[in-house]
């Protein structure tokens, strides 16, 4: 199975690689060119340029039409890849792709990695022992939650806008109509759009655009609001636990970076289905 996924992180590398340098020197967009024109092949009512609106530039997909994929496999194989080359050269197109979510799942991950291999958890007195820890390990995750909300999104768009609202979005959903079922299980585990579609104050105050909500059923771009939103305070802290847990039950350091990897990745983007998380 890794083999495998190195071999498909590296073709994508590689073709994301040749994305941007046609299109730098050319102006010729591969993507398009090869899926759309000569293949027609029905990417679901995305567009197959990945040129970046009002801009010159581009940011490579890899076989996509949304960098963001490209972007998270680029953030695996930094820590799949063994050669420094490699690593370098994933971090190259990671930064090419302008993945917001696969950079800071990198940083997350690096940050936190750090920390939580100091914890033990096989410690009767774990919770006293790690209070100290624990302490840091939240000032930590104050200050790069706080730190990506400041820097790393764009307070005058909307799209920006919109995701900035989902966390706050979703704590207020689990309150609404002081609906016990709502707070503790959430309504909705897997379209939970629907829960700020069907309630105006949250549908306005999240930015929601007619298309989403004429929509209703889709998923919340971001695994930690789409948890809260759709499964309650239970849902949203099993999620937490569970990577907390798989962190110390598994053995290999590079296995551990990759859970850290696709836990604050899900800050940006919704991840929880994918494969490599449910095998480890």
């Amino acid at each position: 199975f890794f083999l495998g996924l190195k071999i498909t992180i590296f073709i994508n590398l590689i073709w994301g690689l040749l994305e941007f340098i046609l299109w730098k020197f050319n102006k010729f967009s591969l993507n398009e060119f090869i899926f759309g024109n000569i293949l027609k092949i029905d990417s679901g009512g995305h567009v197959w340029s990945n040129i970046i609106r009002d801009s010159d530039k581009i940011r490579p997909c890899g076989f996509s039409w949304d960098p963001l994929n490209l972007g998270i496999l680029s953030a695996l194989g930094f820590f799949l890849f063994k050669k420094k080359s490699l690593k370098f050269f994933s971090l190259v197109i990671l930064l090419l792709s302008g993945s917001r979510s696969g950079l800071v799942g990198i940083i997350g991950s690096l940050i936190f990695f750090e920390v939580l291999k100091n914890l033990n958890l096989k410690s009767k007195n774990f919770f006293f022992q790690g209070l100290v820890k624990n302490v840091i390990l939240f000032l930590l995750g104050l200050v790069f939650i706080v730190g990506f909300f400041k820097f790393r999104i764009a307070h005058n768009n909307m799209g920006d806008k919109r995701r900035k609202a989902y966390y706050i979005s979703a704590i207020k959903s689990t309150v609404i109509k002081n609906n016990i079922g709502l707070f503790l299980f959430g309504g909705s585990p897997v379209w939970s759009g629907a829960i700020l579609t069907l309630d105006k104050n949250l549908s306005k105050s999240t930015y929601l655009s007619q298309e989403m909500i004429d929509k209703i059923y889709w998923k919340i771009e971001s695994d930690w609001a789409h948890i809260l939103t759709g499964r309650g305070w239970i849902g949203f802290f099993s999620y937490i636990w569970i990577f907390y847990l798989s962190f110390f039950k598994i053995k290999d350091e590079k296995m551990k970076k990759i859970i850290l990897l696709f836990f604050f990745s899900g800050l940006g983007y919704y991840f929880e289905n994918s494969l490599i998380i449910n095998i480890i």
